[in-house]
């Protein structure tokens, strides 16, 4: 099982419990599964550095002289 698949079940158990004051659904409850995983990656720091690194590496291929 893949762990967005957990995520998500997981979100649901206890959607009742973690409802706001005025009954509607917490920003996670209702996010895509594009914007989940964009939250995850987000707070994995050696994935944000790769990114980073891999942009850098793609931006020297487009300007190199070949």
């Amino acid at each position: 099982m893949s762990g967005i698949t957990t995520a998500a079940k997981e979100l649901r158990r206890g959607a009742a419990k973690r409802r706001k004051a005025g009954g509607e659904l917490a920003s996670y409850e209702v996010a895509s599964q594009w914007k989940l995983m964009w939250w995850k990656f987000k707070k994995h720091k050696v994935a944000v550095a790769s990114a980073i690194v891999l942009g850098v590496f793609y931006l020297i291929a487009v300007f190199a002289n070949f």
